[in-house]
């Protein structure tokens, strides 16, 4: 079915609070895509951002960014006043994000919000935070189909806990739980060690549980049976948050006891906390829970606005027929709550220090290679749970979004392992990843997968199988099929079962691009796409109709080149650390006109959107 989309991060989205958010200036631009006759929205990352700011650097690769909270919201809601927020600085170009203005303030305001909700729904701390812990200690239901379609289009999202009973634990000294039961609902959380997950059927049971002294992978296990609530079903917002507790609780928890803990190392890497804390001691554990439970309330707290005000946004999109496409970073950061709480999932030795990091081998274009410094994921480990973390990752992605991008897709085939302390990339490994079974598993567990593979770069025969194994349509980018002859890339070799780009959030928009190519490539563009037009606005709309014209099922333009955009509204310069991930649309640029000139390319070439329930 064809159908187009724009990209355009949700921090752009113009606001007055110094970042894109889910504010009413969202809704408009959801109202745009409709009016330009959009069928898609291909947004970045929108997890919690660390050093660098980075979404594909996420502190988590399971909660939100709390950046993307509306203010105004907040005070319709009664947990502000306006006041409160006019008076903060949050940056004072309205074309760039000022990250530091906003660490420096937002959650000021956000915090004032948390205490604000706690009273007016009669919450206190120290029930709430007995609530983490009982959430902490219980298990996540074993996921169900989570992506096929009802009647109306809409996604179910549902995971229903089998009807078994779970394992009992006893913890020994050093922190190993002794399995005494065989049947258990499970999920990866990294205070437990030597069992094995059990392997989840199409209609929610579990298998049985058998004990794997050697496997290294850590299972929570209870005689609770995890709690089912819908939290935007609850007739009131207290029961709704804890119900959220409770259904977030695989990663909640530890997620915001991280962030907890390292406000309290002055933001240190967990690599360098104290001992008991870095290695997760349960006494260490329980007590941090008690001295920090104010500011763990508060960022479950965040988590539960985000995923409230992110629902609504999204399911007003839904209604409008525009689907949301979501990506999802390939690694995790090493500072993350996800390598601090799990890392069995990861390449670690004894002592929780990774063996070796992720990178890129040396190439005409880098002599020493790219060290990333990722932690590599265990997939040996992860094969004996069936991928158990990445499954519980996958399912919360879909919560998030309609359609899944997974960048670096060739990781899944081979991934560049360098070890650990290298300065450069020079003596790294290609290691094979886990291929199709991962693939597998994950449509047994959840269902249809709704996936786009970003598999750019270097092609191979295993590449190239695996993405055919998986179905998943792949990239075509135009501006590299205009720098090389007979590219993959261009649209006489294009299939249906792609996603056809101008650029993506790594390139020069398209009008910048087509100034500083060379007189060579700029010539052949022109005959390619039989475009004799001077103006250069005029030739980026040229090279926009190339790619409506391809037979690619879906078409991404970024919002950049459909406002022939320049340089300054690059969104990230690889292999760059400064001036990335800031530019902002300015406030009510977008014009009828505009949507006029979309939705005209839409129609001539056959992209007008279907009711949800029709796409694939």
């Amino acid at each position: 079915m064809r159908t187009s989309g724009i990209l355009f991060p949700v921090f752009s989205i113009p606001s007055r609070y110094g970042i894109g958010c889910f504010s009413k200036e969202a809704y408009d631009f959801v109202d745009f895509l409709a009016q330009a006759g959009q069928g898609c929205w291909q947004i970045l990352p929108i997890g919690p951002t660390g050093y660098g700011n980075s979404p594909y650097q996420p502190l988590s690769a399971f909660a939100g960014n709390p950046y993307f909270i509306s203010p105004d919201d907040l005070i319709k809601d009664g947990l502000l006043k306006r006041e409160d927020v006019d008076g903060l600085f949050f940056g004072s170009d309205e074309e760039k994000v000022d990250y530091g203005a906003l660490y420096e303030n937002r959650f000021t305001m956000l915090k004032k919000a948390c205490d604000a909700f706690l009273e007016k729904n009669g919450l206190s701390v120290q029930d709430l935070i007995a609530d983490v812990a009982r959430a902490y200690s219980a298990p996540v239901s074993t996921p169900s189909p989570v992506h096929s379609s009802t009647a109306d289009g809409k996604a179910v999202m549902t995971a229903s806990t089998a009807d078994g009973k779970a394992a009992m634990t006893a913890l020994t000294a050093d922190g190993k739980a002794a399995i005494t039961a065989s049947t258990a609902l499970q999920n990866l959380t990294g205070k437990m060690v030597d069992g094995a997950a059990t392997k989840a059927t199409l209609s929610g049971t579990a298998a049985p549980l058998k004990k794997q002294t050697d496997s290294g992978i850590r299972v929570k296990e209870t005689a609770e049976k995890a709690c089912s609530c819908d939290p935007w079903a609850c007739e009131n917002e207290a029961d709704a948050f804890k119900a959220y507790i409770r259904k977030e609780s695989a990663w909640l928890a530890d997620y915001a006891l991280f962030m907890a803990l390292k406000n309290a190392f002055g933001g240190a890497s967990w690599t360098s906390w104290e001992d008991e804390l870095r290695t997760r001691k349960p006494e260490a554990m329980q007590n941090a829970f008690q001295e920090h439970a104010e500011e763990v309330i508060f960022y479950c707290f965040l988590q539960y606005e985000f995923d409230r005000q992110w629902h609504a946004l999204r399911a007003y999109a839904n209604k409008k027929l525009v689907r949301i496409i979501g990506d999802l970073p390939f690694y995790v950061s090493l500072d993350s709550a996800d390598a601090w709480a799990h890392p069995e999932v990861f390449q670690m030795d004894k002592d929780l220090v990774p063996t070796v990091v992720a990178g890129c081998p040396p190439d005409a274009f880098s002599p020493t290679g790219q060290l990333w410094g990722n932690p590599i994921y265990d997939w040996k480990a992860l094969k004996k749970v069936d991928y158990d973390w990445w499954v519980h990752r996958i399912e919360r992605n879909y919560e998030f979004y309609d359609v899944i991008r997974i960048d670096h897709f060739h990781g899944f085939c081979d991934y560049y392992a360098v070890p650990w302390g290298a300065e450069t990339a020079e003596h790294g490994t290609l290691e094979k990843g886990p291929g199709i079974d991962l693939f597998n598993v994950l449509k047994e567990k959840l269902g249809r997968l709704d996936m786009i593979a970003e598999d750019l770069g270097n092609v191979t025969e295993e590449n190239v199988k695996l993405l055919e194994d998986t179905g998943f349509p792949g990239m075509k980018v135009l501006q590299f099929g205009f720098t090389s002859w007979d590219s993959v890339y261009l649209n006489h070799r294009h299939i249906r079962n792609c996603v056809v780009y101008t650029g993506t959030h790594d390139n020069t928009p398209t009008r910048a691009w087509v100034e500083e190519i060379s007189d060579g490539e700029r010539d052949f563009t022109r005959r390619y796409v039989n475009s004799m037009n001077t103006d250069y606005g005029a030739f980026t709309w040229d090279i926009i109709r190339e790619a409506y014209r391809s037979v690619a099922d879906l078409c991404i333009i970024p919002l950049q080149d459909y406002l022939c955009k320049g340089r300054e509204s690059r969104l990230n310069t690889p292999g760059t650390a400064d001036g990335n991930w800031q530019w902002r649309l300015r406030p009510n640029f977008l014009s009828n006109e505009l949507a006029s000139s979309i939705r005209g390319l839409v129609e001539v070439y056959s992209r007008v959107p279907k009711a949800l329930d029709e796409t694939v």
